[in-house]
């Protein structure tokens, strides 16, 4: 009788123990890619000469919301201010939903960064509210709205256009294209005037751009839009990245004479991350 009943209790707490197992990996599974990875953000450095023995920062994807707070997004900036980079880039998507909360507020939010580190940015497939390749193309004044209230947080906005900078005696180029997904791209417009510039950085939005650059040499290529996949699935991959080229979906990668660096972005969309933790990406050249 005492024999069956220890061994009644053994099995009643390895069942429990396997039930609180169950239950812990249950609730990580649901808590941790909506409440943990979508925050944990990663500073990530890459060295690429020192040519002009500076830093900067190049981040994306902000998608200021309901599930990306304004708290959040300036823990990113104060952390981006500490780390002192001559300047910043940002990649687009500042805002998910054409909601005039978050339109409104984008100017208070980026002014703290904007005013102490010079900041260069360009537009997205969500300023514009285009959601897939050349559809549900909502071309009105959205775009006008964020683009305002970039300006007035003091940023530099390339839209198709560049800036020339001197460090070191070398001139570095900062060229911007619109949205590819907006149809508005320029890439001639963009980086005209810089050919007898010493290093040039091309800001896209969508890495789907890589194929129309073949004619363009020695280019460093930053881009955002893909999230880095937002969600990896070992031996998968990243299945719902939104562009054609998936060899772009995140890292720097090698193509002829460009480099193109694909970030995994600061906010995300709903639901939330996996495996791909949010980045504040630092450059040294």
């Amino acid at each position: 009788m005492s024999n069956n009943l220890y061994i009644s209790r053994r099995r009643f707490i390895k069942n429990l123990f396997k039930i609180g197992v169950f239950a812990g990996l249950s609730v990580t599974a649901v808590v941790y890619p909506i409440k943990i990875e979508p925050f944990w953000i990663k500073i990530k450095k890459i060295y690429l000469g020192n040519i002009f023995k500076i830093k900067f920062v190049f981040i994306s994807d902000f998608h200021y919301s309901d599930v990306v707070s304004e708290e959040y997004l300036s823990s990113v900036f104060n952390l981006i201010i500490k780390e002192s980079p001559e300047f910043v880039l940002i990649g687009g998507d500042y805002i998910t939903g054409a909601n005039s909360r978050y339109i409104n507020n984008l100017t208070p939010i980026m002014t703290p960064l904007c005013r102490k580190i010079k900041t260069y940015g360009i537009l997205g497939n969500h300023d514009y509210e285009i959601f897939t390749y050349f559809k549900n193309r909502h071309l009105d004044d959205v775009h006008i709205k964020i683009s305002k209230a970039l300006l007035n947080s003091g940023m530099d906005l390339l839209i198709n256009d560049n800036r020339t900078l001197v460090f070191n005696n070398n001139k570095l180029t900062i060229a911007g294209v619109d949205d590819l997904w907006a149809g508005r791209t320029d890439i001639k417009k963009a980086l005209s005037n810089t050919q007898n510039n010493n290093f040039k950085i091309l800001l896209s939005h969508n890495p789907d751009i890589i194929p129309s650059l073949n004619s363009f040499d020695d280019l460093l290529v930053l881009c955002g839009h893909t999230h880095g996949g937002q969600v990896y699935i070992p031996f998968i991959g990243s299945p719902f990245a939104p562009v054609k080229h998936k060899e772009y979906i995140y890292g720097l990668k090698q193509k002829d004479n460009l480099k193109i660096y694909t970030t995994s972005g600061v906010g995300y969309l709903w639901p939330g991350r996996f495996l791909v933790r949010p980045e504040v990406t630092i450059f040294y050249v």
